[in-house]
This record gives C-alpha cells, sequence and structure tokens, in this order.
C-alpha cells in the first residue's frame, strides 16, 4: 500500500510542479528536494529496533548453515511453482510498468482541443488509486477462498485485464472514459502483482529460501519494466495505441493460462534446500 500511495503522491508531485510552470529539470529536481528531507527526518527519529535476546543456539529459528547462493538458485529453479510465479511477474510487472509509462502519455493523444499534460497526469493517478483498493480486496480474497480456487482467482483477475487491453485504445474516445479504463486496469493489475512479491513468494520458496526467492521474482518483474519502455515503445513508434493495447492484450490472456499451472494449496516449509 505505501508503494502504491507513493506512486499516486509522486504524480501528483510531479503534475503540481507542471501547472506552475516548471520543466523536466523541476520535475526530477523538486522530488530529489523532498527526499533530502526524508532523509534528514528519518536521521533524526528512525532508531534501531530491539536485539534479540536469544543468542543463536540450537534451538535458535536461525539454526543451522545457510546455503550458499548457488545452491539456493539451483533448489528454486527446481520447483515448478517457483518457475509459474516468475513467469506471472515478468508479465504483470510488464502490464504495470507499461501503464506507469504511458498512460500520461496515452490520455493527452486522445484529449480534444488543447492537450494538456498536467491534466492527462491528474486522470492517470486512478491507476495506482485503484491499485490500491485492488490490493486490499485481493489479500483479504486470497485468505478466504479455497486452496483450490486461488490460482482460478489469479487467471480470472488476468483474463479480466486481457479484455480491458483490448478494448482500451477503442472505446477511449474521451479523456474521461480513458482515465475509468485505466482505473479498471489498476484494479485488475495490482492484485496479483501484489501476491506475487508476498504470499506466492514465501509459498514457492519454502521457509529456507522465501527472501531468495522474492528477490528473484522481483528481479524478473525489472527485466519487464525495462520491455515496457523500450520494447512498447518500438511497437507504439509502428503501429500506435491500437497495436500496443493488443500485444499487451496477447500477454495478458498467456498469463491467465500460466496462472492456472499454480499448483492448489502449495506451501512448502521444508527444512532443507533439496526439499
Amino acid at each position: 500500500m505505501s508503494y502504491v500511495a507513493g506512486g499516486v503522491a509522486a504524480t501528483l508531485l510531479a503534475r503540481q510542479v507542471l501547472a506552475y510552470g516548471g520543466g523536466w529539470r523541476a520535475v526530477m529536481g523538486v522530488p530529489s528536494i523532498v527526499l533530502l528531507a526524508i532523509t534528514a527526518l528519518c536521521a533524526a527519529f528512525v532508531r534501531a529496533g530491539p536485539a534479540l535476546s536469544i543468542p543463536p543456539g540450537v534451538n535458535s529459528p536461525r539454526a543451522g548453515v545457510e546455503p550458499p547462493m548457488r545452491a539456493a538458485l539451483v533448489a528454486l529453479l527446481r520447483k515448478p511453482q517457483f518457475l509459474v510465479c516468475c513467469g506471472l511477474r515478468l508479465t504483470v510487472t510488464l502490464m504495470r510498468e507499461s501503464f506507469n509509462t504511458w498512460n500520461v502519455d496515452f490520455l493527452t493523444s486522445i484529449q480534444s482541443g488543447e492537450k494538456s499534460v498536467a491534466t492527462a497526469a491528474l486522470h492517470s493517478i486512478g491507476f495506482d488509486m485503484a491499485g490500491g483498493v485492488a490490493i486490499l480486496i485481493t489479500g483479504l480474497a486470497y485468505d478466504r477462498v479455497a486452496a483450490a480456487s486461488r490460482r482460478w482467482l489469479i487467471a480470472g483477475t488476468l483474463g479480466l485485464l486481457a479484455i480491458v487491453l483490448a478494448i482500451l485504445p477503442r472505446t477511449a474516445a474521451n479523456p474521461g472514459l480513458g482515465a475509468v479504463l485505466i482505473g479498471v486496469a489498476g484494479l485488475l493489475v495490482y492484485g496479483p502483482f501484489s501476491l506475487l512479491s508476498g504470499v506466492l513468494a514465501i509459498e514457492s520458496g519454502g521457509a529456507r529460501l522465501a527472501a531468495t526467492a522474492a528477490g528473484c521474482i522481483d528481479g524478473v518483474g525489472y527485466l519487464a519494466a525495462i520491455l515496457a519502455g523500450a520494447a512498447l515503445g518500438h511497437l507504439l513508434d509502428i503501429g500506435g495505441y491500437p497495436l500496443g493495447f493488443e500485444v499487451l492484450a496477447i500477454i495478458t490472456a498467456v498469463s491467465a493460462l500460466l496462472a492456472l499451472a499454480l499448483r492448489p494449496g502449495s506451501r512448502e516449509h521444508s527444512p532443507s534446500v533439496g526439499a
């Protein structure tokens, strides 16, 4: 939630800088000043937490020899659940970063009359705001849905997202409707995204490799972030937003099918690396 709230705040701040007549240097520089202020507040008020009172020993939860990085990665690559999560992370992050990168430009392009980037930026925040709602709803639903049905929850969400992506460039005839559809897309993107960052990483990595799994899954996702800027930008040069959204819709539909490969109720809490 803090990640999404920060995204909304960043967009509103950049929009306000533009509204006051600032250029791209100001858009990049003003947040840096805010970051310096946050750094000063952290230095003044953030303190170290309480130290562990129980030293590592036989009965300590951290007892045992941690696996080398290479062995940990090999163990994860043998887990089908982990590989499926990496594939889903690639596609879901591609969707999220495609919107974060291009939705202001898209909303500007469909404006009639004099075009305003500041107005488009204001309309674009619905993506992250709806995403915050989606994170809460999906988390609650995932805990309450039967283990055998959880993969259908993710697959169904991605299937609906594919439909929204397919119709978005054809129905967004005005900025208001475009903003609504982008908000719906945020509602459908951030739910699976949050699960992959948290509970699915824990389930696929098990008790000993949860953090390693989370790091790898996130790393794969940010490879998709590169594609969202470079590859999608190339598609937009060729066929505009209709082609770009069609390709994203196809990728999302494939990821919905991939989500069905998640094993129902998989929770690997093995004590050893090779389990």
